[in-house]
């Protein structure tokens, strides 16, 4: 069984897609899959499913949902315990912890000088994804973990850039880092990767309008200056010395 959450939530068991029914089984599924192997309580899953109002039926509503859940995903799956519930799937069944290993796995890569390995490594880990984590379900236990992808999301895309311009594919990075720089204005690493990638393609006047930019940017909508690193990125550009070869 394979349970994807790096976008819509989708379960896949063999060739088979099973699809929970109706919102609330949904919502379920979400909430336990964000803190697969964490006993959830009861009352934390009444809460998740029927804030801020839970119906006096609540507990038979959610003991009828998990019955239903464990038809679907089977007894092994979702266990009772003496405090709530637990989600416990097998080895590598969710997407988000085979992005997390591999993105880890990545970075030692990078740090043992396999630049090349980690960009594959890297490539495979974001074809994981395909829209927001979780679908944006807007669930306060979801949340956290949903923030927490995106975050790591961000992150592996800075490592694909740096194993990018480890290898010399600038052009590649520079092309990567475009939508990037513009979906995460005040991203600073991503502004300063792509700086890098231009001026290495021999795009130095392009590198530094994607300073100028971004400097304008900082002072317009959050009255601050461009960081450090930037700083002396943009001199190291414009003096043509000690332009590093990735950051």
């Amino acid at each position: 069984m394979r349970f994807c959450v790096l976008g819509p939530i989708i379960v896949h068991d063999g060739p088979h897609r099973i699809t929970p029914g109706g919102g609330k089984q949904h919502a379920l599924l979400a909430v336990l899959l964000a803190r697969a192997g964490s006993v959830l309580s009861r009352d934390a899953l009444i809460d998740a499913l029927w804030a801020p109002a839970p119906p006096p039926s609540a507990a038979d509503m959610l003991r009828w949902h998990i019955h239903k859940l464990r038809r679907l995903l089977g007894e092994a799956r979702v266990l009772t315990c003496p405090t709530g519930y637990l989600l416990h799937p097998g080895p590598d069944e969710i997407d988000a912890q085979r992005f997390e290993a591999a993105c880890a796995r990545a970075r030692r890569l990078l740090d043992d000088g396999a630049a090349h390995d980690a960009g594959t490594v890297l490539q495979d880990a974001l074809a994981l994804w395909h829209g927001p984590a979780y679908g944006d379900l807007d669930i306060p236990l979801v949340r956290g973990e949903t923030l927490r992808l995106h975050e790591l999301h961000l992150a592996a895309c800075e490592l694909l850039a740096q194993a990018d311009l480890a290898t010399g594919q600038d052009s590649t990075a520079a092309a990567r880092l475009r939508p990037l720089v513009a979906d995460h204005p005040f991203r600073e690493r991503f502004r300063a990767q792509l700086m890098v990638a231009l001026y290495r393609s021999g795009r130095r006047a392009e590198a530094l309008d994607v300073f100028h930019d971004g400097r304008r940017l900082l002072d317009e909508e959050l009255g601050l200056g461009p960081g450090p690193e930037l700083l002396r990125l943009q001199q190291s550009i414009l003096t043509g010395q000690n332009v590093p070869a990735a950051t």
